[in-house]
């Protein structure tokens, strides 16, 4: 899989959740880099935020759900994988 990273805050210091879930898909064998918006051949994009002045430019997003049975069906066991590889509880 083809991996995009996008930082939304821009900010010099390091984004702890990308980082891990850099680090998971390269244990996987897939391809981590960060996003770029031209390039349209990425399987997942993520993006992720600390600062609420910062805007998130996208026409769909699938963010911080409650509940895993919120998740959209085909990516389901994607996330929930992800999920337990993070040690968050499903």
């Amino acid at each position: 899989m083809r991996i995009g990273l996008f930082d939304v805050d821009s900010h010099n210091f390091p984004n702890l959740p990308l980082m891990k879930l850099s680090a998971w898909h390269k244990s996987r064998g897939d391809t981590v880099e960060w996003w770029d918006p031209d390039d349209g051949r990425y399987s997942i994009v993520y993006a992720s935020k600390v600062f609420t002045e910062s805007v998130l430019p996208a026409t769909l997003i699938v963010k911080g759900l409650k509940t895993i049975e919120q998740v959209p069906s085909l990516i389901k066991s994607q996330v929930e994988e992800i999920l337990v590889a993070l040690e968050v509880e499903v």
